[in-house]
Protein backbone atom coordinates (compact mmCIF):
# COMPACT_ATOMS: atom_id res chain seq x y z
CA UNK A 1 0.00 0.00 0.00
CA UNK A 2 1.59 3.28 -0.78
CA UNK A 3 1.12 6.61 0.90
CA UNK A 4 -1.99 7.65 -0.98
CA UNK A 5 -3.48 5.23 -0.62
CA UNK A 6 -3.20 5.50 3.19
CA UNK A 7 -3.79 8.84 3.30
CA UNK A 8 -7.36 7.90 1.39
CA UNK A 9 -7.73 4.76 3.86
CA UNK A 10 -7.42 6.72 7.12
CA UNK A 11 -9.39 9.92 5.74
CA UNK A 12 -12.59 6.96 5.14
CA UNK A 13 -12.11 5.53 8.24
CA UNK A 14 -11.83 9.07 10.00
CA UNK A 15 -14.82 10.49 8.00
CA UNK A 16 -16.98 6.78 9.28
CA UNK A 17 -15.94 7.39 12.50
CA UNK A 18 -17.02 10.99 12.68
CA UNK A 19 -20.51 9.96 11.08
CA UNK A 20 -20.97 7.22 13.97
CA UNK A 21 -20.36 9.58 16.56
CA UNK A 22 -22.83 11.82 15.32
CA UNK A 23 -25.24 9.73 14.71
CA UNK A 24 -25.65 8.72 18.76
CA UNK A 25 -29.30 8.86 19.65
CA UNK A 26 -28.24 8.02 23.40
CA UNK A 27 -28.33 11.74 24.34
CA UNK A 28 -31.79 12.41 22.81
CA UNK A 29 -33.84 11.01 26.22
CA UNK A 30 -31.30 12.97 28.65
CA UNK A 31 -31.81 16.09 26.63
CA UNK A 32 -35.98 15.72 26.59
CA UNK A 33 -35.08 15.20 30.82
CA UNK A 34 -33.53 17.72 31.21
CA UNK A 35 -35.70 20.39 28.27
CA UNK A 36 -38.62 18.80 30.54
CA UNK A 37 -37.59 18.78 34.20
CA UNK A 38 -39.15 21.65 35.45
CA UNK A 39 -42.30 19.54 34.65
CA UNK A 40 -41.78 16.28 35.91
CA UNK A 41 -43.69 15.80 38.93
CA UNK A 42 -41.63 15.52 42.50
CA UNK A 43 -42.89 11.92 42.86
CA UNK A 44 -40.76 11.31 38.89
CA UNK A 45 -37.29 9.34 38.89
CA UNK A 46 -34.39 10.61 37.00
CA UNK A 47 -31.22 8.58 36.45
CA UNK A 48 -27.64 9.87 36.70
CA UNK A 49 -26.63 11.33 33.06
CA UNK A 50 -29.98 13.85 34.01
CA UNK A 51 -28.68 14.49 37.25
CA UNK A 52 -25.57 15.61 35.71
CA UNK A 53 -27.39 17.66 33.06
CA UNK A 54 -29.41 19.39 35.40
CA UNK A 55 -27.25 19.97 38.08
CA UNK A 56 -23.89 20.89 36.16
CA UNK A 57 -21.56 18.66 38.42
CA UNK A 58 -19.44 15.51 37.05
CA UNK A 59 -21.02 11.79 37.63
CA UNK A 60 -18.04 11.32 40.42
CA UNK A 61 -19.12 14.83 42.04
CA UNK A 62 -22.56 13.85 42.06
CA UNK A 63 -21.92 10.32 43.61
CA UNK A 64 -19.53 12.37 46.20
CA UNK A 65 -22.26 14.71 47.18
CA UNK A 66 -24.62 11.96 47.88
CA UNK A 67 -22.16 10.57 49.95
CA UNK A 68 -21.45 13.64 51.86
CA UNK A 69 -25.45 14.58 52.16
CA UNK A 70 -25.17 17.72 49.52
CA UNK A 71 -27.40 15.63 47.37
CA UNK A 72 -30.25 13.00 48.37
CA UNK A 73 -29.88 9.05 48.13
CA UNK A 74 -31.03 8.11 45.20
CA UNK A 75 -33.29 4.62 45.08
CA UNK A 76 -32.43 1.68 43.60
CA UNK A 77 -35.64 0.68 41.34
CA UNK A 78 -33.91 -2.51 40.33
CA UNK A 79 -30.33 -4.57 39.70
CA UNK A 80 -29.13 -2.02 37.58
CA UNK A 81 -31.33 1.24 37.56
CA UNK A 82 -30.66 4.30 40.08
CA UNK A 83 -32.24 7.00 40.40
CA UNK A 84 -33.44 10.09 42.30
CA UNK A 85 -36.74 11.64 43.23
CA UNK A 86 -36.84 14.65 41.20
CA UNK A 87 -38.78 16.63 44.11
CA UNK A 88 -35.74 15.46 46.71
CA UNK A 89 -33.45 16.83 44.02
CA UNK A 90 -35.04 19.92 43.26
CA UNK A 91 -34.78 20.60 46.95
CA UNK A 92 -31.16 19.78 47.23
CA UNK A 93 -30.89 22.43 44.39
CA UNK A 94 -32.43 24.98 45.55
CA UNK A 95 -30.23 24.92 49.14
CA UNK A 96 -27.44 25.06 46.35
CA UNK A 97 -28.81 28.49 45.00
CA UNK A 98 -29.57 30.13 48.40
CA UNK A 99 -26.37 28.89 49.79
CA UNK A 100 -24.51 30.40 46.46
CA UNK A 101 -26.84 33.99 46.73
CA UNK A 102 -25.72 34.18 50.35
CA UNK A 103 -21.79 33.33 49.57
CA UNK A 104 -22.34 35.89 46.96
CA UNK A 105 -23.64 38.89 49.02
CA UNK A 106 -21.23 38.43 51.52
CA UNK A 107 -18.70 38.74 49.05
CA UNK A 108 -20.00 42.36 47.79
CA UNK A 109 -20.64 43.39 51.24
CA UNK A 110 -16.92 42.49 52.25
CA UNK A 111 -15.42 44.41 48.71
Amino acid sequence: MDITSRQAAAATSEKKRSVDLNSRSSTTPISSAVANFDLLPDIAFVRLPTVVAVTSLSAATVWRYVLAGRLPQPQKLGPNVTAWKVGELRRAIGAFSAAATVVTAARKVAA
